[in-house]
C-alpha cells in the first residue's frame, strides 16, 4: 500500500569505476542521499518546453540540486568520511564522480537512459 507523505530524501547506491594503484579498473560503491523532488521540481530541473531556450542542466547543476550526502565513503586512513562542505568538494573532484552520482540519481527516478547520453 502506498503511503502519502514520503521522506524528503532517500538513499540510493552509486557505482564508480576507477583505475586502482595497479592500473586495473575497479568498481567502487557507496550510498548517496538524494533529495526527493516532486514532479514540478523534477520537470523544472530536467524538461525544457518548446520555445524555452535554457540549456538542459549540466551534471554539476543536477548534483547541486539533488545530492545531499553519502555513507560508506572512507578517508585516506580508512575512517568514515564526514559529510561537510570541504569533504563534499573533495569527493566531487574525483574524476567521474559527478557523472556517477547523476547516473545513480537518474536510475533512482527511472530516467536512466537519458542520463547516459
Amino acid at each position: 500500500m502506498f503511503k502519502l507523505g514520503q521522506s524528503e530524501s532517500y538513499w540510493y547506491p552509486v557505482t564508480i569505476e576507477l583505475v586502482d594503484v595497479e592500473g586495473k579498473k575497479k568498481k567502487f560503491d557507496f550510498d548517496a542521499k538524494f533529495k526527493r523532488l516532486d514532479d514540478d521540481e523534477r520537470r523544472d530541473l530536467l524538461v525544457r518546453e518548446d520555445g524555452d531556450d535554457r540549456p538542459l542542466p549540466k551534471d554539476k547543476e543536477v548534483v547541486q540540486q539533488v545530492f545531499e550526502g553519502w555513507r560508506k565513503v572512507q578517508d585516506a586512513e580508512g575512517g568514515e568520511l564526514t559529510v561537510n562542505d570541504s569533504n563534499r568538494e573533495a569527493l566531487l573532484k574525483v574524476e567521474g564522480m559527478t557523472r556517477a552520482i547523476v547516473i545513480a540519481w537518474a536510475k533512482s527516478i527511472g530516467i536512466e537512459g537519458r542520463a547516459k547520453n
